[in-house]
């Protein structure tokens, strides 16, 4: 973590904002963005579970596409995590 803030401070300054333009000019936080991509199995879920979990979705084992229409209470991320 040290590392990538000092490449971050050196590149867009202590109190700056990331742009898409510093992308390049910061290769260790594409390393580390990599190198935790590279390791999934440091955190598993279980998404079939997740995805039947009658106390979350209503009609958890049927494919209803109906319910991600606008207007609905849920979306992709759930029903409060917009």
């Amino acid at each position: 973590m040290a590392k990538a803030q000092a490449e971050m401070d050196d590149v867009v300054g202590p109190n700056g904002v990331v742009q898409e333009s510093h992308i390049s000019d910061l290769p260790y936080l594409q390393a580390l963005v990599k190198e935790t991509l590279r390791l999934p199995h440091q955190v598993l879920i279980n998404a079939w579970a997740i995805g039947r979990d009658s106390s979350i979705w209503e009609n958890a084992e049927r494919f209803e596409p109906e319910r991600f229409l606008v207007g609905r209470e849920i979306d992709l991320k759930g029903r409060d995590f917009s």
